[in-house]
């Protein structure tokens, strides 16, 4: 088994999309679908992952309450990079703190990707919020996996999930995760622990996992995932 470990610097930063269920199959809406790919510049056998907390589409922070959401800006920022496969945090769905928006869905046409999933973390002011992986390619085994409460003896306070799905690179199958790790230290360690035991060591297949660790340079919770 081979893990790729990809640590990558995580960028801060109304319509008609209707709400639906993840696009693993072929939107009509979406450019690029029906068999055309996003073209997107590359050598052979070379993924171009990109990973990005949209703190759901908010233009910055420091300010109280709601802010619009500007999904074209999180879109073009994606579309500058190029990449095959996007992992995103912190999005909405179909909730009324961005206008009961499908983002996941939304983020993908805007950027041109043929094929998005959403993974729910939980139930949020009337629709749900979590993670959405967008790929220019399909995807198969497309999984929301809960993270546990507790792991080898440590409590874990944070209500998160991973999404987990198989990509095909040139004719090889990659596994991605995506995921939103927890503030604090000692359970964000649980949470990759769990994953390298109950996810990673369990495929053959090369693993990439990527997304918001909450980790800095040099913290356990980075060198932990270089030790897997």
């Amino acid at each position: 088994m081979k893990l790729i470990n990809l640590i990558l610097i995580t960028l801060i930063s109304f319509s008609a999309y209707s709400c639906s269920k993840d696009s693993s199959t072929p939107d009509p809406e979406i450019p690029g679908q029906g068999g055309e790919e996003k073209p997107v510049d590359q050598n052979s056998g070379t993924i171009v992952v990109m990973s990005y907390n949209t703190r759901h589409s908010a233009p910055y922070y420091g300010t109280s309450g709601d802010t619009q959401a500007n999904e074209q800006g999180i879109a073009d920022v994606i579309k500058s990079k190029s990449a095959h496969i996007v992992c995103l945090q912190e999005i909405d769905s179909c909730n009324s703190r961005t206008s009961y928006v499908d983002q996941a869905k939304k983020i993908a046409q805007l950027a041109g990707y043929p094929y998005y999933s959403f993974f729910s973390i939980m139930d949020y002011r009337g629709g749900k919020y979590g993670l959405a992986t967008l790929s220019n390619k399909q995807m198969t085994d497309v999984t929301t996996l809960k993270m546990p409460k507790e792991y080898n003896g440590t409590a874990i306070t944070s209500n998160t999930s991973a999404g987990c799905v198989t990509i095909n690179v040139d004719g090889k199958n990659v596994r991605v995760i995506n995921v939103h790790l927890s503030l604090y230290e000692n359970e964000r360690n649980a949470q990759l622990q769990y994953l390298y035991d109950k996810v990673i060591k369990t495929t053959t297949m090369p693993t990439l996992i990527c997304g918001d660790f909450n980790g800095v340079r040099n913290s356990s919770t980075l060198n932990l995932i270089l030790s897997l």
